[in-house]
């Protein structure tokens, strides 16, 4: 995978769609999960359940499902982060890379 200022070299030329642009950057995301971390499904039999990430691997992560009362292994593409009020964040590209702030809004 490219880094954050290696993709925004080739997302500001006509050599990598939008569409590449948006799945690579996704797969970044992905790569960047750790213990811990919240998300929500976005695909599969659990989709729009939110949970903790309890373990990584190469390429599927280990996911608590509070409302379900397991933990279940899903594919590292079935998962997005969540944030929320309070959260705090680093920004990982752009202008303000290494910045570190809190979410005020979603």
């Amino acid at each position: 995978l490219p880094s954050s200022a290696e993709l925004a070299v080739f997302s500001s030329t006509s050599l990598l769609s939008a569409v590449d642009a948006n799945k690579t950057s996704q797969l970044m995301a992905q790569a960047r999960m750790k213990t811990g971390d919240r998300v929500k499904v976005v695909s599969g039999p659990y989709f729009g359940l939110i949970g903790e990430v309890k373990m990584t691997k190469e390429d599927e992560v280990a996911v608590y499902l509070s409302s379900q009362g397991i933990v279940e292994d899903m594919p590292n593409d079935t998962v997005r982060a969540v944030f929320v009020i309070g959260d705090q964040v680093k920004v990982l590209g752009g202008h303000s890379n290494g910045f570190v702030g809190w979410v005020t809004e979603i």
